[in-house]
């Protein structure tokens, strides 16, 4: 366990040990402990953390990993009112604490624009003879430092829906090209390809990762990113994909879903599902893939282009 007693404010970040000018070592451990408050979302749990720290008992490190360019730490916390901690009971909630090593040459900003809808990141400018503002950048990849972006299909994406992901992160590339940026900006590799990395882990920022989701899970996807707050750099990002969401969402209005073939096996007990590697579940596969991936970039949702008449792919695509 990683639970310690509360300290003084003044003292929670002085230097235990310095080693020359480079290497400073400060016990954050208070710090870490404190990101429970966010995870606990019931009031009855808040309040152990509301005095101005975990108390003793309150959380435990569970697990780190860590990566050439990044690290990351796992805690459990639970409420006062459990005298143990318990695995999957409603008092005890788990939360992860992650670092990335940011750039050493930053990239130059720019800054966020109505009229575009991107992704921002807060951030302070100044300088020795600037006072210090507070502006909006937008979230973006440095091109120049890449030269291109590449998503990785993670080894537990079914093989079935391998290339139809693909489709989806390099069509990207038509919109890249469009705008002076070249060819194959976008790629995406699968686990047979022969330049997929032999090293590659979930969880490790090097690579882009495109994954699913636990089947229960009802959603067809997210796109979230971690940028540099200093410039808005996109660092890294993952897609994070439905799996049953695609079959009951293309299965909800399809008459064929409603034929014999499909109704059958269910013996009345829940609704018809298609096929995964039918047609109408590929398009929704492909369809999410491209509005994620689009996330990834930094876009938001752009649900005003429906309204014009025209299509976005950052907006929800009509299921009918």
């Amino acid at each position: 366990g990683a639970s310690r007693k509360k300290k003084p404010t003044k003292d929670l970040y002085v230097p235990l040990h310095k080693d020359g000018e480079e290497s400073i070592l400060i016990d954050v451990t208070e710090w870490l402990m404190a990101f429970s408050s966010s995870a606990l979302s019931v009031s009855d749990f808040l309040q152990p953390f509301r005095s101005g720290g975990p108390k003793e008992g309150i959380a435990h490190l569970m697990e780190t990993c860590a990566f050439p360019e990044n690290f990351w730490l796992r805690f459990s916390a639970r409420s006062s009112r459990e005298s143990t901690f318990k695995a999957g009971s409603s008092n005890t909630v788990y939360y992860t604490v992650a670092f990335c090593r940011l750039p050493e040459e930053l990239m130059v900003p720019r800054a966020k624009d109505r009229r575009v809808g991107y992704f921002e990141t807060k951030t302070t400018i100044g300088g020795s003879e600037r006072v210090n503002e507070t502006i909006n950048v937008i979230n973006r990849w440095n091109l120049k430092r890449f030269g291109h972006v590449t998503y990785y299909i993670d080894p537990q994406v079914p093989t079935l829906f391998h290339e139809t992901i693909r489709r989806g992160v390099e069509s990207w590339n038509i919109a890249f090209a469009a705008a002076g940026c070249g060819d194959g900006v976008l790629r995406c590799l699968s686990p047979s390809d022969p330049a997929f990395p032999k090293d590659y882990c979930r969880g490790d920022a090097r690579y882009n990762a495109i994954y699913m989701t636990d089947s229960t899970l009802p959603v067809y996807g997210f796109g979230p990113s971690l940028t540099d707050f200093r410039t808005g750099e996109i660092l890294v990002s993952h897609v994070l994909l439905g799996f049953s969401a695609f079959a009951q969402g293309a299965s909800r209005h399809s008459v064929e879903a409603l034929s014999e073939r499909y109704v059958r096996p269910t013996c009345g007990c829940r609704a018809p599902l298609l096929d995964a590697s039918h047609p109408d579940v590929l398009k929704t596969v492909l369809s999410v893939t491209v509005h994620e991936v689009g996330h990834t970039l930094g876009l938001r949702h752009n649900f005003i282009a429906q309204e014009d008449g025209n299509t976005s792919a950052m907006a929800y695509v009509d299921e009918l």
